[in-house]
């Protein structure tokens, strides 16, 4: 559990081979049977593993209660990805913003650009508080 709610997936090959490259901003599909897309929120670098963050949604479709109740440690899972269909562009400066489980492709961007040196700012509107974060500088 990360949070009320929300549990991490850590994926790996059950041959210990890596997993394939991504960039942040990108997702995974997991399926047939899920057919959901889970935006990655681990470390592009490490190809050893990919993370996903799951909201249990109870007026969802499946999907979620079934990454709750339905997968154990050691289960299979079929996905396809990873995919990128939110491309970080290059800038000076950036204004993140993000709400509740909305946060989960931003980490991996946020230390990208932080590693860039640009500067960046992250608004996150969550179930409880509203708290603006930025970066010293």
């Amino acid at each position: 559990m990360l949070a009320d709610g929300v549990v991490r997936l850590t994926l790996v090959r059950s041959d210990g081979s890596p997993m394939p490259a991504w960039q942040p901003g990108a997702h995974l599909v997991l399926g047939p049977d899920l057919v959901r897309q889970y935006s990655l929120c681990g470390d592009p670098a490490d190809h050893s593993s990919l993370v996903v963050a799951v909201l249990r949604e109870p007026a969802g479709r499946g999907g979620s209660a079934r990454v709750h109740d339905g997968l154990a440690a050691g289960d299979a899972v079929r996905l396809r990805g990873p995919r990128n269909r939110f491309v970080l562009v290059d800038a000076a400066r950036y204004l993140f913003v993000a709400g509740g489980i909305g946060i989960t492709p931003l980490p991996p961007m946020i230390a990208a650009v932080d590693a860039r040196g640009a500067d960046w700012r992250l608004v996150y509107g969550g179930g409880r508080a509203t708290r603006p974060w930025h970066t010293p500088g």
